[in-house]
């Protein structure tokens, strides 16, 4: 009787152990993924500052110099102001639809956003949602924003939050800061230098154990 009892609980015990561990890699599985990487640009106001001359030489008119790009505070100014990069990459590994994504930055300045590879780059004020349409599912899409008013997120948590990404239904979201390809690279040389380190140690304690074993026998 006693036996049939602790191995019902134990039967108990362990379904609700996998119930919950089956739930939570369904879980890990279905849910908004968000890989954001970010790279600092150089300061191109030099750049800048040579097209300006350039047009000058060219256009001796102070009217018509206004009508050109970068004599007045547009999307071409903002572009060589900026400082850093961020390539934002959505994914929607949930099995259905999710409607209505929006993206914004919780910073007070304005930035420019490009959505997807050949999109237009348009300026983004700050805190103002861009409508970024539905995301099917197994779909990606990219966002990539220059920005300069990021310098204060130091860390991986500040800027996590100041990338808001909404949509019409809560879905659970992961975030994730791969490090740059080179750096992926060195990372997985190592991790492979040090488990053939690991493997010849452990082939020698086996090589000297046997040996052993075969000298006292």
């Amino acid at each position: 009787m006693l036996l049939g009892a602790l191995a019902l609980i134990g039967t108990t015990a362990l379904t609700i152990l996998v119930t919950r561990v089956v739930n939570w890699l369904l879980d890990r599985r279905s849910q908004l993924i968000i890989e954001v990487q970010v790279n600092e640009m150089f300061r191109a106001q030099k750049v800048a500052n040579d097209l300006k001359d350039e047009m000058r030489a060219v256009v001796k008119s102070w009217e018509d110099l206004e009508k050109l790009p970068l004599w007045k505070y547009d999307v071409y100014s903002k572009f060589f102001a900026s400082e850093q990069c961020l390539k934002v990459s959505i994914t929607n590994s949930t099995p259905k639809k999710v409607a209505g994504l929006t993206f914004s930055l919780d910073v007070p300045g304005g930035d420019l956003i490009q959505v997807g590879s050949d999109g237009d780059l348009v300026e983004l004020p700050g805190r103002t949602a861009v409508p970024l349409g539905d995301l099917q599912p197994k779909r990606s899409l990219l966002v990539n924003v220059l920005t300069s008013s990021l310098f204060s997120s130091s860390t991986m948590q500040a800027l996590r939050e100041r990338i808001v990404i909404t949509s019409d239904e809560h879905v659970r979201t992961r975030y994730k800061f791969p490090a740059p390809a080179h750096i992926q690279f060195r990372d997985k040389l190592r991790r492979l230098a040090v488990l053939n380190i690991v493997w010849v140690v452990f082939l020698i304690c086996a090589l000297i154990g046997f040996l052993v074993f075969a000298s006292k026998h």
